[in-house]
């Protein structure tokens, strides 16, 4: 792993989390929180609120999503390399930190981008 040590690890929004080498540490929280909340986007929060509170198979995932089984399962293994899931068998789930993310994106006033919203409604109607 080019720049990596084995088992380096980092923090999002608070949250120790073990994988790929981040940008800089910064002492500014804000700085700290918008830089990690940029990495972790798009069809890697849709499976979050997807795993939330339930364990699934990727065959699951691709049936909710409509995406194909390679695509699904990059980001799951990505989000494991992230500390946000966990696979226990054929079934992913989300670890206490994956949990505690979704919450802070769901606690996001609802004013802001309309995708957000969206993705808040899948949460609340899985």
């Amino acid at each position: 792993m080019r720049g990596r040590e084995a088992g380096a690890s980092r923090q999002i929004h608070g949250l120790e989390v073990a994988g790929s080498s981040p940008a800089p540490a910064t002492k500014n929280p804000l700085l700290s929180t918008t830089t990690s909340f940029g990495r972790i986007r798009g069809f890697t929060i849709t499976l979050l609120f997807h795993l939330k509170g339930r364990e699934l198979r990727v065959k699951d995932l691709i049936d909710l999503t409509g995406k194909y089984r390679q695509y699904v399962s990059k980001y799951l293994y990505r989000m494991r390399n992230y500390g946000l899931t966990e696979k226990k068998g054929p079934f992913w789930r989300l670890t206490p930190e994956g949990d505690s993310f979704l919450s802070y994106i769901m606690a996001i006033p609802r004013g802001l981008p309309t995708f957000l919203a969206s993705w808040a409604c899948l949460a609340q109607n899985p």
